[in-house]
């Protein structure tokens, strides 16, 4: 599972003519380029721009995120091998890959150094001279499989098809080192991602001997294969080659590591190896099928990112959205200082209530919404009604009763909110037909007006108006139960009974905190 980035991140080279690291401390922002005065400069290569990137921090929940923005560069800027528009701001995660050629940057979060420590394992060399001249390592020319035997062009296919199922990157990687371990004299096979500073390298999934205690990789492999070269490393046993002790024990004979490109990015790397003199002696269709596997499960990678970059930009678009909302609704705040956060808590109950009563996450979303912006037709109300402290006149309470109607001709043209409407027109509405604005009854009432209502009526009634005090939340939930089936859609009045307001309690605390405290 990925996951956002917080507070803060590490933005750390792991491949590249030569080792580059920043931290990203809030609030940023950090800027990336050729020009003496960026944050990170990388000088002297006509593929980085003199302002190529920007790196910014959002504040909210959690810490807060990071994004980067292109910023125009001619050569462009690369996320999990996917090109990102320039002047728009993608979302971090953990683990994220980020190209400025000829650099790739990885993402790293400190707050999950605990996630998957139990497959991040040391790397060991191979020899005591690990140097990228050992004779026993071999670069290999980009294979193209023309001599692949029919049986192996059938596990090709049949991988691809798992492949074309996975969901994420773990489910990919497994049915590759399936693949892997299927079509050759391979004993082993890991899924690795790429070389950091650090000797450490992250096991995504492995079959045979490569589990974390045991593992043992060529540093000199896999830092060539990080590069985007296909190796083969073969070991003899002769006394003269002088292996490691790990390596003498594990008898390493025949290793081969396969680049995993999406764009200019190397995402990941397919390391096989046959351990002891018994193992099947390697073959060059092997290579050959590898390089094949190699090179679909980069076009499954890519995409996957493709995917997840488009999740992002839709998270971002909805971050927008949700933050012109609260603009909304902190505008509503302003004219009457005894609703503050009322929508909020609205907007919780109403999430909640829906929950309860077994509403998938998209109509939770839309729910969500809908109760924070139930009450933005009360913008067009004079602040001299709304925080009356006596009771008011038909006249008055007359105009109260527009808001409804009014909030939807304030909405009607914001495409993203058509979905939200009826919770904001009918939440007023009563299960016997004696509401407003129109008077219905029962199941008439849309459902989303009928969440609201027992959502409003419950907010309402616990906290403290110009014009009454708070009721306590016994009494609250008594009104409701008393009034199911005239006031509220009983069903719905049984489901909130059973609602953990705990949190509801907390935010109705720290609203009431806030209010005093001016």
């Amino acid at each position: 599972m990925t996951q956002d980035a917080g507070t803060t991140l590490k933005f750390t080279s792991v491949a590249g003519p030569d080792p580059r690291s920043i931290m990203l401390v809030p609030p940023g922002p950090c800027s990336i380029g050729r020009r003496s005065k960026c944050d990170l400069q990388l000088e002297s290569f006509n593929t980085v721009s003199r302002d190529h990137a920007l790196l910014e921090h959002r504040p909210g929940p959690n810490g807060g995120q990071w994004t980067i923005t292109d910023q125009g560069s001619k050569a462009g800027t690369w996320l999990n091998g996917t090109r990102i528009d320039p002047d728009h701001a993608v979302l971090l995660r953990h683990r994220d890959l980020v190209v400025i050629e000829p650099w790739t940057f990885q993402v790293l979060d400190p707050a999950f150094d605990g996630e998957r420590t139990e497959q991040l394992v040391p790397i060991k060399t191979e020899s005591t001279q690990d140097t990228s001249e050992d004779p026993r390592l071999t670069r290999m020319p980009d294979v193209r499989g023309t001599q692949m035997a029919k049986e192996r062009l059938e596990l090709l296919l049949d991988c691809a098809s798992s492949i074309h199922g996975a969901s994420n990157e773990d489910e990919l990687a497994h049915a590759v080192v399936e693949a892997a371990i299927n079509g050759t004299g391979f004993e082993n096979a890991a899924m690795l991602r790429p070389l950091g500073q650090d000797d450490v390298v992250d096991v995504i999934t492995c079959i045979g001997d490569l589990g974390t205690e045991s593992a043992v990789f060529s540093r000199t492999l896999l830092r060539a294969a990080s590069e985007g070269e296909l190796v083969h490393f073969t070991q003899e046993w002769d006394e003269e080659h002088n292996p490691t002790e790990s390596i003498r024990q594990l008898r390493i004979q025949e290793a081969l590591c396969i680049p995993i490109k999406v764009g200019p990015a190397v995402v990941s790397c397919l390391y096989l190896d046959n351990r002891g003199k018994g193992a099947r002696p390697f073959d060059r269709n092997d290579m050959e099928y590898c390089a094949g596997l190699g090179r679909i499960t980069a076009m499954a990678n890519a995409s996957l990112a493709r995917i997840d970059l488009e999740h992002r930009l839709a998270q971002e678009r909805r971050e927008l959205f949700l933050g012109t909302v609260r603009a909304l609704v902190a505008a509503i705040d302003a004219k009457d200082t005894y609703t503050r956060g009322h929508s909020e808590r609205v907007a919780w109950l109403g999430r909640e209530l829906g929950r309860a009563a077994g509403l998938g996450e998209d109509a939770l979303d839309r729910l969500h919404v809908s109760g924070l912006v139930h009450d933005v037709g009360k913008i067009g109300i004079p602040e001299s009604i709304l925080r009356k402290p006596g009771r008011l006149t038909d006249e008055e309470f007359d105009r109260i009763k527009e808001h409804p109607v009014t909030g939807c001709r304030i909405l009607e043209d914001v495409p993203q909110l058509q979905a939200m409407m009826d919770g904001v027109r009918s939440h007023h509405e009563r299960w016997d037909g004696k509401g407003y604005p129109d008077g219905l009854a029962g199941e008439e009432i849309p459902y989303f007006g009928r969440i609201l209502a027992v959502a409003d009526a419950f907010d309402a009634m616990s906290s403290a108006r110009a014009y009454r005090g708070a009721l306590d939340k016994e009494h609250a939930l008594a009104e409701v139960r008393d009034n199911a089936g005239s006031q509220f859609d009983p069903e719905l009045a049984t489901h909130f009974m059973k609602i953990d307001l705990a949190q509801y309690e907390r935010m109705l605390e720290k609203h009431v905190a806030q209010d005093q405290g001016e």
